[in-house]
């Protein structure tokens, strides 16, 4: 209690100042001074809370199928999968069964020029193939026209399907037969041929196109084979 006189600071209580002998004001006894209140301790959570000396307790083990670790999101445009390298594919040399590169003119293993070898199997442009019976070279389709027959170094001919590099005796004519895709239809033509084309045995007259069915028998010459549709 501050006295008013002097300005000394007395105990609480005191009636007179202990430096001037002022009389201090007397306490008011109906007021009585309260207590401050007491605040509730706040409790954490007891994920929280650890106690000295007390280890916290493992984690469940995981039961395996139950959980999976939570993955990040993958975006759009920023990850992209490793591509696999594709290998070519391979054109066999029709003499020897050499595997050549598609891109090369003659075979590495005998010389036989791959001109007339068909296309290039896998090609996306690949509509169909044909399989000689008995074995052998298969053929694969994938240009819109395709000539079959017999080069010709002099003529500068070079058909698409050479059969005249299997047997000359076979009678395979320079321009024999082509085989003219339409979209949908595989559609054979004799162009003439001495020794005819003929589709499940009947011989075709020459310059009538024919579809060819998947399955369906196609001679040329001495040579048969099958027809095979490579695409819906």
């Amino acid at each position: 209690m501050q006295c008013p006189k002097c300005g000394l600071d007395n105990i609480v209580g005191a009636m007179y100042c202990e430096d001037c002998g002022t009389l201090l004001k007397q306490r008011d006894s109906s007021r009585v001074s309260q207590p401050p209140p007491v605040r509730a301790p706040v409790r954490e959570p007891q994920f929280q809370r650890s106690e000295v000396g007390r280890q916290a307790p493992p984690p469940p083990p995981l039961t395996p199928g139950r959980y999976a670790p939570p993955q990040s999101p993958v975006t759009p445009g920023r990850y992209a999968p490793p591509t696999v390298p594709v290998a070519p594919p391979f054109v066999n040399c029709p003499r020897c069964k050499k595997e050549n590169d598609p891109s090369a003119v003659y075979c590495g293993g005998c010389g036989l020029s791959l001109r007339g070898t068909g296309g290039i199997p896998g090609s996306p442009k690949c509509y169909g193939k044909l399989m000689p019976l008995g074995g052998g070279n298969e053929y694969y389709l994938d240009r819109d026209k395709m000539l079959i027959g017999r080069r010709s170094e002099a003529e500068n001919l070079y058909p698409e399907i050479d059969l005249g590099v299997l047997d000359d005796s076979t009678g395979i004519s320079r321009r024999h037969a082509q085989i003219v895709w339409d979209g949908n239809l595989a559609i054979v033509e004799d162009l003439g041929s001495s020794n005819g084309t003929f589709l499940n045995d009947v011989r075709l007259t020459e310059g009538s196109q024919t579809p060819m069915k998947d399955g369906d028998s196609v001679r040329f010459g001495g040579y048969s084979f099958i027809y095979r549709k490579l695409t819906k």
